[in-house]
């Protein structure tokens, strides 16, 4: 059957400028390092002015810096340190590449001031340069070995650049220095993504530990929960999820898809519904509903929600499959086969859908039609089952030879399939063969009986 992870994962990772929920290591750009937060505060705001009258003044900062060069190293490092809260200026009122100017100035006269690149870093994130911003978190790193925030944001990048190795191993020094939240977290969602539930259950247990008030957090050991198959306990997260934040969609919908996987119906729409109020344009959220309402053989209701979620999201193919299911139980054979042929067109290795499409082709008898899909699957999944339904094809269109070699091809996978005999002895009486006939069905008789002392069969 047509599997799609309907467990909507909180994207993104806590630390990112629109997601910070603790103040551990919430910062987005370091001021005055080594100065009390108090002193960096006024700093920035008496720096803040001065930036905004040197954005209005002709003067270049490079003509700043052709200046300060010349003083003594002692004093260049000062200006290095008042370049950088000009950046940070510049940064918070969203002048990302103003903000890059003056990091690279505030570099060029001090290039063994760690923060600089992490700032700089930080600015070129907002731009989406995940390279850049990697290669100055490691100069950052390369200047301060102990650097636990470079590490942590590091470990973010790297983790948005599919390096989840590494960036776990950048988790882990963050969380030796800091025991943050945020480390937790995203140490949590990163073993989410390389499939470990365990490890991502305890890292999302310590974040609530030193958060209670995250729904995130609980939310995301929900999803980790429901991987390993332990619905209940993905259900009670969810729940404290959404006590903590009402209006939060995803828990809705990924709890009414928990209820959906341990057969409670009537939970699961009353979720998805509540999902769906929230966000009526939540595909996901009629995906579900729609498996939910077929499970409750409401085909028609099953039918609306998935073509709703196409609407929403015409490139899930899954969807379309689901809904040639559908299609396919209320014996509307040439709507089901439409259905399976755009979710072909979308995805072509679809093994579901092709033998689903050549299923609806041979009961509308377009036995051809049936063959083409068959051997694209035969080429995808050479198996005994495909070869059998391909024979029985052949016969049907009266080529006996063709369906021979397909039953031969099928016991050279599964010599012990008594329905494979059983279809051959059955070809050879229709071409006169008797004594073959006898044979094979002599032998599908005894591999039946076989599988009836073994258990295996009634």
């Amino acid at each position: 059957m047509l599997i799609q992870n309907n467990n909507q994962d909180l994207e993104g990772f806590i630390g990112n400028s629109d997601q910070v929920e603790a103040n551990s290591m919430s910062g987005e750009w370091y001021s005055l390092s080594h100065l009390v937060r108090v002193t960096a505060v006024l700093t920035t705001l008496a720096v803040g002015a001065l930036a905004f009258s040197e954005e209005h003044q002709p003067t270049t900062t490079q003509q700043t810096v052709s200046s300060a060069a010349e003083q003594p190293t002692k004093r260049r490092e000062e200006i290095a340190m008042r370049f950088l809260d000009r950046g940070f200026f510049f940064f918070k009122r969203g002048l990302i590449d103003k903000a890059i100017e003056y990091c690279n100035e505030s570099i060029q006269l001090n290039p063994e001031y760690p923060q600089a690149y992490l700032n700089r870093a930080q600015a070129l994130l907002r731009k989406g340069n995940l390279d850049e911003a990697l290669r100055d978190l490691d100069m950052a790193i390369g200047l301060d070995p102990d650097y636990y925030y470079a590490y942590y944001k590091r470990g973010i990048v790297l983790c948005d650049k599919g390096d989840f190795k590494r960036a776990i191993n950048d988790f882990d020094k963050a969380i030796e220095h800091t025991g943050s939240f945020e480390a937790y977290f995203n140490r949590g969602l990163t073993f989410s993504k390389v499939n470990e539930p365990y490890k991502a259950i305890t890292d999302f247990t310590e974040a609530i530990k030193l958060n209670p008030e995250s729904y995130k957090a609980y939310f995301n050991r929900g999803n980790a929960w429901r991987r390993k198959g332990e619905y209940d306990k993905a259900i009670l997260d969810f729940s404290e999820a959404i006590k903590l934040n009402p209006r939060f969609v995803e828990a809705y919908n990924n709890r009414g898809s928990a209820w959906l996987d341990i057969g409670e119906l009537d939970k699961a729409i009353t979720d998805l519904n509540e999902a769906i109020r929230l966000d009526p344009r939540h595909t996901l959220a009629y995906y579900s509903r729609g498996n939910a309402w077929a499970k409750k053989k409401d085909f028609d209701k099953a039918i609306a929600d998935m073509s709703e979620a196409i609407n929403l999201d015409p490139s899930n193919f899954e969807a379309y499959g689901w809904r040639g299911y559908f299609w396919q139980e209320k014996y509307n054979y040439e709507k089901a086969a439409d259905d399976f042929g755009k979710a072909l067109s979308l995805n072509p290795k679809d093994v579901y859908c092709r033998q689903r499409r050549a299923r609806m082709f041979f009961r509308m008898r377009e036995f051809d039609k049936a063959i083409d899909d068959l051997n694209e699957l035969l080429v995808l999944e050479p198996k005994a089952s495909t070869y059998t339904f391909r024979g029985n094809i052949w016969r049907e269109k009266g080529e006996y030879n063709n369906a021979i070699k397909d039953y031969e091809q099928a016991l050279e996978l599964d010599p012990n399939d008594p329905q494979i005999y059983l279809q051959r002895g059955h070809v050879w009486g229709m071409k006169g063969e008797h004594e073959k006939a006898a044979k094979d069905l002599e032998r599908a008789r005894e591999l039946k009986l076989l599988k009836i002392l073994k258990g295996q069969g009634n």
